[in-house]
């Protein structure tokens, strides 16, 4: 059984579930301290068989809940976005900001590296212009450099977006290490191995860095969606990466 990172007050636990955990006696967890959830709508084009229980679920305790999906990039990104928006609807009293969940490296091989990031931020733009919500970016530590990143894109516009790191088996009392292009980050997913009264078998642990009422607003901050940029060819030898390493 994993437990908190950090005993730091300011960190509220919470955790993340799908399909994967089909049955959940929501007022235990509740009851257990959990104080937030993540909760996955799709896979890219595979609606999660139980995200509409888990969300009656956690609303009828008043769980702040966030709604994720896992981009797949060799499928339609129009299609996805038509099935995750279809999927949430609207975003509720209660609800937070979407998730677009960046993983899995080896699944983008075949798409040229110039037009990885076009791809994130179509889906990106498309369901904010839609929920009306600025989405949260899930990514492990050097996803961005090592899947993302080349020297015709600009990968720093992905840092305007909060973040949500994957990073496990942190020392305790140790902050995250993020990428280079976000300064701080929103949620931090410590484990996948966590042990949550009222549901049976592991399930992904995770902390806001703030206090509940910060979370309750935190999807009503939507500053301007950013325009892709290409970098103009530099004249000078500039490399922009960070002091990224794998966890």
């Amino acid at each position: 059984m994993s437990t908190l990172p950090s005993p730091n007050p300011h960190f509220l636990r919470g955790m993340d579930v799908s399909q994967y955990q089909p049955l959940i006696d929501w007022p235990t967890v509740a009851g257990s301290g959990i104080g937030f959830c993540f909760l996955r709508v799709s896979h890219g084009l595979h609606l999660d068989t139980v995200f509409a229980r888990h969300r009656q679920g956690a609303k009828s305790v008043r769980m702040p809940r966030g709604f994720y999906h896992y981009f797949v990039p060799t499928q339609s990104v129009d299609d996805q976005v038509k099935l995750f928006v279809s999927a949430v609807g609207r975003i509720e009293r209660g609800d937070l900001p979407p998730v677009l969940d960046l993983e899995d490296p080896p699944a983008w091989a075949t798409i040229s590296r110039a037009k990885r990031l076009g791809l994130v931020i179509r889906w990106l733009n498309a369901v904010e212009q839609a929920l009306g919500v600025r989405p949260l970016i899930y990514c492990s530590l050097n996803f961005i450099r090592d899947t993302l990143e080349d020297p015709s894109v600009d990968v720093s516009i992905l840092g305007t977006y909060p973040l949500w790191i994957a990073r496990w088996r942190v020392p305790p009392g140790q902050p995250p290490q993020i990428p280079s292009i976000w300064r701080d980050w929103a949620f931090w997913q410590y484990s996948d191995n966590t042990t949550v009264p009222g549901i049976n078998g592991p399930v992904d642990g995770d902390v806001y860095h703030g206090t509940l009422g910060s979370l309750r607003n935190l999807k009503r901050r939507k500053p301007p969606a950013p325009r892709l940029k290409n970098k103009a060819p530099a004249r000078t030898r500039r490399s922009r990466r960070g002091n990224d390493k794998r966890r």
